[in-house]
């Protein structure tokens, strides 16, 4: 069952995130997260009560929900990171605030105001990344899928092209996600 499901953000639109000029489909099935307990968890029980999430979460300019114990939501306005919390990911959420900053996902120094990848935010706080590039292709299966179990940092990020098989979810996009009717 999932966490969150569309009832929770009745009044919210499905289609608020939708990047600029894009009329392509919206993936059908759950919003999942691979716990460290090796559990999926479905966080959403669909991509639009996510991207409804990203709508609610913005109206009440809010920058995270714990829809339970286990998970942390980071509103980006255009996407969203599910994080498991996990202790290296705590400590990054406790040392970084995360933005979509142009046209990728960023993570800005609570006390420098250092601008850093997600990847480099990561290893600051001691988690080994290994394997391709983030910044390319679909990040999801990057982070989840395509890693050992022990490599996995706990994330998904999440946008209205999740899951999507021509233009995936990735940190960088070729251009920035402008949400349209905004």
């Amino acid at each position: 069952m999932a966490l969150l499901v569309a009832g929770d953000f009745s009044g919210f639109s499905a289609t608020y995130a939708v990047p600029a000029d894009y009329t392509g489909l919206i993936y059908n099935g759950s919003v999942d997260l691979i716990l460290s307990t090796n559990i999926t968890q479905s966080v959403f029980d669909s991509l639009s009560t996510a991207v409804k999430c990203i709508h609610y979460m913005d109206a009440n300019d809010l920058y995270s929900l714990s829809p339970n114990e286990d998970i942390t939501i980071l509103n980006l306005r255009s996407k969203m990171l599910i994080l498991e919390n996990t202790y290296i990911n705590q400590k990054m959420m406790n040392t970084y605030v995360f933005t979509y900053h142009g046209a990728s996902v960023k993570a800005i120094h609570r006390s420098t105001s250092t601008m850093v990848s997600l990847e480099e935010a990561l290893t600051a706080m001691g988690f080994r990344c290994v394997g391709t590039p983030w910044e390319t292709g679909d990040i999801n299966a990057k982070l989840e899928l395509n890693r050992a179990d022990k490599e996995r940092p706990r994330i998904a990020v999440v946008d209205y092209l999740y899951r999507n098989p021509s233009t995936p979810t990735s940190l960088t996009d070729a251009s920035p996600i402008i949400i349209s009717g905004v």
